[in-house]
């Protein structure tokens, strides 16, 4: 009968190392796989993160090219209103176009 617990306990003790081994491998082939799903979201991260900073660079361009255009066109508005009050139109000023002959 001790031989019989004894095969039993040698038995179960080669299943449990078998067991052991089976999921040592799983864990590690998913551990894997995990890490390299990881690297590909941290590298789409990265390249996100560069688009964005190229973009905010083009935008930062794009705006100070328009207060410089803002501030230009403030300029000329000033320059249109100086001179409608300094161009004197006489009142009999006619233009005469040429007639098309027919």
């Amino acid at each position: 009968m001790k031989i019989r617990v004894f095969h039993s306990l040698v038995a179960l003790s080669i299943l449990l190392v078998i067991s052991n081994l089976a999921m040592l491998a799983y864990f590690s082939i998913e551990n894997a796989r995990l890490k390299k799903a990881i690297e590909a979201e941290r590298s789409l991260y990265e390249e996100a993160v560069q688009l964005h900073v190229e973009e905010l660079s083009r935008y930062e361009v794009l705006y100070g090219e328009l207060q410089e255009a803002l501030k230009e066109n403030e300029e000329l508005k000033e320059f249109f209103v100086n001179m409608s009050s300094k161009v004197v139109v006489p009142q009999d000023y006619v233009i005469i176009l040429e007639r098309e002959e027919p």
